[in-house]
Parts: C-alpha cells; structure tokens; sequence
C-alpha cells in the first residue's frame, strides 16, 4: 500500500517525533535543573541564557549531570527531573512556577537561586531583600569580591576576586527564617563588608552575584563550594583542566607582537600595583601593554584636554603608573583611547552642555545618544588633542578604540544632514527617510559617514606623528571591517552583509591601514569558537595587510572554569598558523592571571 505524504504532513511527523524525543530527553533525572529567567527584553534574555550556559559549565566541571528547561516547558514533577534547581538571574517567576518550586523543596529539593530573588522565591528561601548593593564605578576598590566565612563553604578559603571593571548590582538580603550567612562581600584585598554574599537555608543557597567568568582558584573554590552547600552528600569531583595539545604546533614568528588589553588599574582587583602587574606580564611573555587611559569625557591621567576622571585624584596619574611599569620590565605601554563616548565616565552636567550645543549623536528617530558626533570639526580635534597629548606622556603607542559608529542608526543630527546634502548637492526631501537601508541616498550616506570617521583618522595620525615620530598608531577594529576591498564577492547578496560592515560602522580599516594611518589593527575576533574558526578569519584578515593584523582573543567572554589556559593556546596555535605576526587578548583584568602558567 502506498501513502501520498504531504509537506505539510510530513513537517507534523518530524514535529511529533522531535516533540516525543525532547520529552525522553527530558525525562531523565539530572542532577542541576538551570530554568532560564524569561523576561520582557532581549538584553535581559540573553543575559538569562548566558546564565544558564554558565550554570551547565560549573555542574560539568564538578561532575554534575545539568539541564536546561524553560519555565513553560517544566515537568509537573520537578523532584522527578532534578536534585537541584537553579535560577539564575530570574527576576520574575510565574505563579505555575512557584507553585511547582514550593512542591520540589518540601520534596527535598535545593534551590540555588543567583543575582534575583523574585518574588514567592523569597518566602521559599526564608529570605527578604531589604536592599541592593551596586558597583557603578568600574574602578572602585569598595566593592570587589566575596569573602567566605571559614570553614562554611570547603574548599573556599581565600577572597573571591570580581573583574573590577564589570558594573553590576545585586540583592543585599536578611534571613526570615533557619539559615546562615556563608560569605560576605569584600572591599578590595579582602577586607570584610557587612552585606551578605552568600546565604544558605533549608530550601537552597542564595548568592546575589556570580560572575561568568570562574577563573582564578579562588573563584573556582568558592563555586564548588557553593554547590557542596547546596549538594551535600553529593560524589562533586572537580575534572581536571583540559589540556591542549597539537603534535606540530605552528612556529612563532620572529619578534611575535604578544598584546593585552587592560583596564586603568591593572590586571588586579586583588591590588597589585602595575610594577607588579607589568613582572607578571613579562614572565608570562607579554610585548605590549594597552592600558585604558582616557574615554572621550574623562581621562585616567594629568590631562589638560579633558576632565580628569575622580580616580586621578585618588590613585595618582594612573599611564604614568602603567607606562613605568611596563618599561621597567621592557614592556611596549600603548595608550588606550575610547573614542566619542560620553555615556561613561564623562560628568553629566558636561554630557548635557555637549548636547545643548548639537555635538553628541542623533539616532534616526531623534533618541539622542551620549557619543561625539564625527562631522563636527571640533570633535574630530578634540580625539586628536586627546592622542597627542598622550603622545607626549612617556608611552610608546596610541590605540584608538570605537573610532566608528556605534551602528547604522547614527548619527541624524541636523549638521550631519546639513553636510549630507552640501556633498551630494541637493536637499534630502524625506529625512531620515531617504538616507536609511531601503531609502535612495543609502549608499551615498555611508559613504558620507564612513569618511566622517576617516578623516578624523587621518588627522590623528597626522597630528600625532609629528607631535611624536617614534609614536606607534594602532586601533581596535570590528571584525568584518577588513574584507571590503579583497573580498566583496564574499558579500554579495548575503542579506544582513549586504552591506558591508566597514560602511555600517563607519570604519574602513582596511583604507586606514592602506594609507599608513595606522600601523596596525586589533580585530575583535572574540566569538571565535575553535582552532578553525579562527584561523580562517585571521587567515582573510591577515591578507588584506600581511603582518599588521593583531587578532583580538576574547577572553572576556569565555567562561568554562579552568578552560581558559588551554583554550588560549589553542586560539593562539591558529592565529600563527593563519600567518599573523602576533595577538593580543582581552581582556585580563582580574586573577584569573595568576593561573596560567604560559599565555604563549
């Protein structure tokens, strides 16, 4: 007998058969269950899957078997499909939810709940948040890590550092019922705050932050003991760190550029001051230093140009502290700029005196957005005076960060349309209209803007090299902005880079490095997922300016515990073999330093 199957019927049956499958999937008890927080926004969103994906990494470094469902899709039964249920950055949960929690923990099941406490949540936990603890400023050493108490979290015994820079906030919370305070947040070195870090009850283990990045032994001690707490009696072995390895690794080049990106107060939330920040960069073969050392509204030094940050006052002039360290230990010390960026740092009584005066940036829909606008004369010199005053502070190098546009919706102040319109010769009669993807002027707007940000570019570099001749000139770049003169074909019809991302950013690289502005860029190639992805992107990178392309590594964003010595290895074996004359890495900016033995 034959059956006339229908697409349509066909699509059912896969679905039938995928939906049977996820539920035998599901089915199987797992020892952490991770419910992703939903939530109203995308950035929220993201930031509950990247949870979730940190969670399942943690479990798995201990040995823990882990899942993760959405809350509409749970099972009745949770005591039937976990031992432990972690809600991570949850701000909300549904009544069905708590009703189906409050079951799970009078069945004998852990909750772990992280940076949230919702609402219900907190009567199952026998907490009450009675305020929040933030860390604004990215450089405050008040605010730093978490100390356990002594012998309440094995095998956590020393200070848990955080990465200075990351700007957070989280629940300050009390007990209202059976429980104990585990851990206590620490100002910088150690020194105990009163706040509780880390809170454990009958119901589960409440930590009201947890960081992506569980690198350093601290960080790592305290994470199994979070979960020991939460998981007692529980076999949780640590797995050993993986190691990489390749019998015929690529050969180093000669005089290998070995770059690390770091914030103004060195790699340490711990304290380490940049002499010693800079000896350990040596030991671990680091060439060039890239230090933070001024947005484009506040500067981490003696600046005449601009306001001086608050920590200048505090800490000293901050690219003197890192240019004599890294000079002592015969370390390259580059200036870090962030361009036109007035959204951090920067006072706000002047970010409104710029805005009053038409300098910041115009979204297409008339939102105002906190960035220097890059047809204004006056902040093309102003990016300019920054890097040639830094020029003359005992540095070696000038890097220039976000020297682009944020994306395609900027910038539609009046004066860009002013100039647009004196360029192209006639009056743009549908504004914005007329100038966006599908409107007749698109590509003759990009073009407008991409030399706005060009020509501020080549001014720098004009300026700067004769302010100093010996000056290194560099810029971190988006990763798709060096294909557009080799490799247009690869665009070609291929939707969302069917415009090319130089020209939606603003950024021609690739133009920068044909006209010797710059001496070499830092693609920010941080997604990369293996040796091979890798190498085929620095590969076509590295053949639009052969040895002047410095793959970015993304650190930053890795979060597998223990992993990352291994990893980096990896990503650093193929950006050699693709042909590059060097890396460079970020960010480090915390202990997770201490760990790796050999970055190259």
């Amino acid at each position: 007998m034959r059956y006339n199957i229908g697409m349509k019927d066909l699509r059912n049956i896969l679905l039938l058969i995928a939906t049977c499958l996820a539920g035998a999937l599901s089915a199987e008890k797992v020892d952490v269950l991770v419910i992703p927080g939903g939530s109203a926004t995308k950035t929220a969103d993201k930031t509950a899957k990247a949870f979730a994906k940190y969670f399942g990494e943690v479990a798995d470094s201990l040995s823990l078997t882990t899942n993760a469902v959405e809350e509409a899709k749970l099972p009745d039964d949770l005591r039937a499909a976990a031992d432990a249920i972690v809600l991570g950055f949850n701000a909300t949960v549904t009544p069905a939810t708590l009703k189906k929690l409050r079951a799970f923990v009078k069945d004998g099941g852990r909750l772990l709940v992280a940076c949230r406490l919702p609402k219900g949540v907190d009567e199952i936990m026998g907490l009450k948040q009675t305020g929040k603890i933030t860390q604004r400023d990215a450089l405050d050493p008040e605010l730093a890590g978490i100390l356990p108490v002594a012998g309440k979290l094995p095998p956590a015994a020393k200070y848990a550092a955080f990465t200075r820079w990351v700007e957070y906030s989280a629940p300050v919370v009390e007990l209202t019922g059976p429980g104990e305070v585990v851990a206590h947040w620490a100002k910088e070195g150690g020194a105990k705050r009163a706040e509780p870090a880390v809170v454990k009850t009958p119901a589960g283990v409440f930590i009201s932050y947890l960081w992506f990045r569980g690198g350093s032994p601290a960080q790592r001690d305290l994470l199994e003991g979070v979960f020991r707490a939460l998981l007692p009696g529980k076999a949780i072995v640590r797995k050993p760190d993986p190691a990489w390895r390749t019998d015929k690794p690529a050969p180093v080049p000669p005089k290998e550029h070995r770059g690390v990106w770091s914030h103004a107060r060195g790699l340490f939330a711990s304290g380490k001051n940049w002499d010693e920040t800079c000896a350990l960069l040596k030991d671990r073969g680091a060439t060039d230093l890239y230090m933070l050392s001024a947005w484009a509204g506040a500067a981490f030094y003696e600046s005449d140009v601009i306001p001086r940050a608050p920590h200048v006052a505090k800490f000293g002039d901050l690219v003197k502290q890192a240019a004599d360290g890294a000079h002592k230990h015969g370390i390259r010390m580059h200036a870090w700029i962030v361009c036109w960026r007035m959204d951090q740092h920067a006072d706000k009584a002047l970010v409104e005196r710029e805005r009053a005066a038409g300098l910041l940036q115009v979204e297409r829909n008339g939102t105002p957005q906190d960035w220097y606008c890059p047809s204004a004369p006056e902040n093309r010199k102003k990016m300019a005076d920054i890097a040639c005053e830094l020029a003359t502070r005992g540095v070696d190098g000038i890097h220039l960060d976000f020297i682009r546009f944020g994306d395609s919706r900027y910038c539609y102040c009046p004066r860009c349309r002013r100039l647009f319109e004196e360029r192209i010769g006639k009056k743009v009669e549908k504004w914005p209209e007329d100038a966006r993807w599908d409107g007749p002027h698109w590509e003759e707007w990009l073009a407008f803007r991409t030399d706005q940000v060009s020509q501020t570019v080549e001014e720098t570099a004009r300026r700067v090299r004769a302010t100093n001749p010996k000056i290194i000139l560099s810029a971190a770049v988006i990763r798709n902005t060096l294909f557009h003169k080799k490799h247009a074909e690869r665009y070609k019809g291929t939707g969302r880079l069917r415009y090319r991302a130089w020209a939606l950013m603003g950024q021609d690289s690739s133009l920068w490095l044909g006209k010797n502005w710059v001496d070499y860029v830092c693609p920010m190639d941080y997604d990369c997922e293996g040796w091979k992805d890798m190498n085929e992107l620095a590969a076509l990178q590295n053949s639009v300016a052969p040895g002047r392309v410095y793959p970015g590594i993304g650190v930053a964003a890795w979060t597998y515990p223990g992993a990352d010595a291994a990893k980096l290895a990896e990503m650093q074996d193929s950006i050699r073999a693709a042909g590059c004359a060097g890396s460079t890495i970020y960010v480090l900016d915390d202990d997770r330093a201490e760990f790796i033995e050999k970055w190259w």
